[in-house]
């Protein structure tokens, strides 16, 4: 009697463990033979070149302040560089090194250049206001959702054309 529940319990653990993955009931970190590290669920498939415009005349200091945005588009493998006047903003842009462009709402108009994606940022923004830069943007991030920021920054990565080099 032994050697059957030993052996019902045997054919339970292998056909348990034989599955892709076990993810249920929140547990989507932990899969059959292995443990997922939060890193490797963060990290960006496609890391880009992520530019900030940090007007101090508009809320985006608060939300380097009270958000960890720039810290955790880094940790996801972005390479992130902030900006605090107009002179280095329209240098940077011209440039055309970077992806995607994170600014106050206000100063989204300005800024456009070819393969920039431009995400205005909205903090403790009023519901009407949001509404008109969401119908306005195809893409606004919301800073006080970090999991949504980093979720828009890798979709737009995902989303971009990969340029192609020929050999000659």
């Amino acid at each position: 009697m032994r050697r059957l529940i030993a052996f019902g319990a045997f054919v339970c653990v292998l056909i348990l463990s034989s599955g892709k993955d076990l993810a249920a009931c929140g547990e989507k970190f932990f899969f059959a033979g292995r443990v997922v590290k939060w890193q490797q669920v963060m990290s960006a498939k496609v890391p880009g070149q992520v530019l900030m415009y940090v007007n101090p005349a508009s809320k985006m200091p608060a939300v380097m302040r009270e958000t960890s945005l720039e810290a955790l588009l880094r940790k996801a493998g972005h390479k992130v560089e902030v900006i605090t006047t107009e002179a280095a903003l329209k240098s940077a842009v011209t440039s055309g090194r970077y992806d995607v462009l994170l600014l106050d709402p206000a100063d989204a108009d300005k800024w456009k250049a070819p393969g920039l994606v431009v995400v205005p940022v909205l903090y403790n923004t009023p519901k009407t206001e949001r509404k008109a830069i969401e119908q306005t943007y195809a893409r606004v991030l919301k800073a006080d959702n970090g999991f949504q920021s980093l979720t828009l920054v890798n979709n737009v990565m995902m989303a971009k054309p990969k340029t192609r080099t020929t050999t000659p």
